[in-house]
């Protein structure tokens, strides 16, 4: 998905996105799932996150390319975004 500033950049634009296109993204990211951390896990490598028990989650894929066990689930915490095992966390 696209966000607001994305659209902006694709379309030859650098100006801010427009109010529509950031609640619009806004709306999106509120719809994503949640999951509750359950253990720490320190992130092995620059596409993983690091999570720390009791965090909550959003969930952005439970499909991960190259990862044919489906073990991890593509999360955002704080802005960021990577794989984390999908054992570590419980869906809300």
């Amino acid at each position: 998905m696209l966000t607001g500033e994305m659209l902006c950049k694709s379309r030859g634009s650098l100006s801010r996105p427009t109010a529509a296109a950031s609640a619009a993204a806004a709306a999106a990211a509120a719809s994503l799932p949640k999951a509750k951390v359950l253990y720490d896990y320190d992130a092995a490598s620059s596409d993983e996150l690091t999570i720390r028990a009791d965090q909550v989650v959003e969930i952005v894929s439970k499909e991960v390319p190259d990862d044919p066990s489906n073990a991890w689930w593509l999360a955002r915490l704080d802005g960021r975004e990577g794989v984390i095992p999908k054992d570590y966390v419980s869906a809300l």
